[in-house]
């Protein structure tokens, strides 16, 4: 899946999370959190694991994480990519 525009869902309140999705020539990302050291690597995994499971491509993933759990990260980034690609449809059932 092609990122087309820049995407935004979230914010930066307490326990939320801000994800910005942009176009690019190949998949990185970016983390700011406030729980960086604890969980920074889960957040990391956790976003590789959708860019994966939806297989997009050319993605940077800006993430402004204020202590949000992994049901709301994963919420906020189908949020954004249906806002980069409005092509993009979740299948409920698959998840």
């Amino acid at each position: 899946m092609k990122i087309l525009k820049e995407a935004i869902a979230g914010s930066v309140e307490s326990s939320d999370v801000m994800i910005t999705l942009k176009p690019a020539s190949s998949n990185s990302i970016n983390i700011t959190s406030s729980v960086m050291k604890q969980f920074g690597k889960q957040i990391n995994d956790l976003i590789e694991s959708l860019i994966k499971k939806y297989d997009v491509d050319g993605v940077e993933v800006t993430i402004n994480d204020q202590g949000a759990l992994d049901y709301v990260i994963e919420a906020r980034f189908l949020a954004a990519l249906g806002r980069a690609n409005e092509d993009f449809k979740i299948k409920w059932e698959d998840n």
